[in-house]
């Protein structure tokens, strides 16, 4: 059983959109799936994936008491404490596991595994982690807007650590996105790779391209708009002192019009909001920058720049989960500093021969250890030694 929670699975309109995709499309290689979907009119687009479940009633629950909030920081011991059951969900759930004999559940993210009370079918849990919610909690923190709130979140961040700890010891098995975040029990690393495979860009053409910068992200995520933020006003304007002539355009989902407006009042930004054609942008831009801060799981918009052929430069915090795989001055260029950030960029909008080279070894990189083949290959291997006993 598959379970999906509150997207369409067979959806592609995102990052945590086509890892659910990708790792149901890799289960139905490997046997029959079927599918509960708290989403309503999920239809299967694969023969042997059987949807029986696809609706969802929301709850409106009352808002915790200041007490029952506090009180969560102090029982580490009970996972529930901190991620409460859906009743409707539990029930579900519980129905569709009563009238059939599964192998395995699968599902993704430890929050919501808990919101349909799994830890109850512990013996048979696979959950791909993805974000650990300790990172959830503390890159919220930063966006808290007062001192008891992010301390708060900064205590629930170390609580949840702890949790997590717990609950994956307990289930039979687990992936992560990030190397160094996989438990040391009855797990793999399972890594994020580009959605569309076979699409890319020619390599770049400096006598046809301007000189633009390009990122991509959900803009109403809080480590995107403020790495954005950050760079602009700490790196980009310093470009612009070498580069008067530069550009940077930013793509993503955007409900701020008060950060819209903001950023496009410095000289050659310009926020484009959702692209359906994105290989447009990346053709017509020299570098992408991934100034990434905080945040869970691993930046896959990394990975396709590197796939569409443009050099990229990146913070050492986005590359976690990269590292080992791919290689600074190699593969792409990673910045320990604003004044790094800085200088890495004008080299990829000036060099054009350091450009190139960066962006074709990045490439060859992604096709090779990044694509759809590998990361099936990592699920069905996982399910194989399950099913052989081996843990």
């Amino acid at each position: 059983m598959f379970i999906s929670h509150h997207i369409d699975p067979f959806d592609d309109k995102g990052g945590s959109y086509q890892r659910t995709n990708l790792l149901l499309r890799a289960c139905t290689e490997i046997a029959d799936v079927d599918v509960v979907a708290f989403h309503r009119g999920v239809v299967s687009k694969i023969s042997n994936c059987r949807i029986v479940h696809s609706d969802y009633s929301s709850v409106k629950h009352k808002d915790p008491r200041r007490i029952d909030k506090l009180m969560k920081v102090f029982q580490p011991w009970d996972p529930y404490a901190i991620f409460c059951k859906d009743e409707y969900k539990v029930k579900v759930v519980r129905a569709v596991l009563n009238s059939n004999d599964y192998d395995y559940v699968v599902t993704r993210y430890i929050p919501k595994a808990l919101e349909c009370g799994l830890l109850e079918y512990a013996r048979k849990l696979v959950i791909d982690v993805d974000d650990l919610p300790s990172d959830a909690f503390w890159t919220a923190s930063f966006n808290a807007k007062t001192l008891r709130n992010r301390l708060w979140l900064k205590l629930m961040s170390i609580n949840v650590k702890i949790t997590t700890r717990r609950i994956l010891k307990k289930v039979h098995f687990s992936f992560s996105p990030n190397p160094s975040e996989v438990y040391k029990y009855r797990s793999a690393y399972l890594p994020n790779i580009p959605f569309h495979q076979l699409i890319t860009c020619p390599e770049v053409d400096f006598q046809k391209t301007s000189r633009r910068i390009f990122f991509i992200g959900d803009l109403d995520y809080y480590p995107n708009y403020s790495g954005i933020d950050h760079f602009i006003e700490h790196i980009y304007i310093n470009i612009l002192n070498k580069i008067p002539d530069c550009e940077f355009y930013i793509c993503g989902r955007i409900s701020d019009n008060e950060l819209k407006k903001k950023w496009e009042a410095y000289q050659g930004v310009k926020v484009l909001g959702f692209v359906d054609e994105l290989t447009k942008e990346y053709a017509e831009s020299r570098v992408v920058v991934v100034p990434i801060y905080h945040g869970g799981g691993t930046n896959i918009k990394l990975l396709e720049a590197l796939q569409m052929k443009r050099a990229c430069v990146a913070t050492e915090f986005a590359t976690r989960g990269y590292r080992g795989l791919l290689t600074h001055n190699v593969d792409y260029l990673v910045a320990r500093n604003d004044h790094e950030f800085n200088q890495f960029v004008i080299e990829l909008i000036t060099e054009e021969k350091r450009n190139k080279m960066l962006a074709q070894n990045g490439h060859e990189k992604v096709s090779e250890n990044f694509s759809y083949p590998a990361f099936s290959g990592i699920v069905r291997h996982a399910f194989m030694e399950l099913m052989e006993n081996k843990f």
